[in-house]
């Protein structure tokens, strides 16, 4: 009797850890959206000072993490635009969107 108790007790516990694995990727559905731009800067002060401060921080308070943040392009043939790179990554799409 005590063989057919501890099966069951072993099958109960594997159901158990099937479900929470289970769960857990259900959580990883959605992926990770990334938001990449190209910014052609002419006046390097105002934009650092007007509008990459103050678009930063508030992205940062949305919850974006920052990859990238006013890098520039090198070019491996031709000649490499003159912009400065943004890459920041989120949650999920929903996230990047509202």
């Amino acid at each position: 009797m005590k063989t057919y108790q501890v099966a069951m007790l072993a099958t109960v516990a594997g159901f158990g850890l099937g479900a929470a694995a289970i769960e857990g990727l259900h959580a990883q559905a959605k992926p990770p959206a990334f938001y990449v731009a190209m910014n052609d800067v002419t006046d390097q002060a105002s934009y650092v000072k007007e509008f990459a401060a103050k678009s930063s921080a508030y992205a940062k308070s949305q919850g974006a993490r920052f990859i990238v943040q006013g890098g520039t392009v090198t070019a491996l043939a031709g000649d490499a635009p003159k912009a400065r790179i943004v890459i920041q990554q989120w949650d999920n799409m929903d996230k990047l969107l509202a």
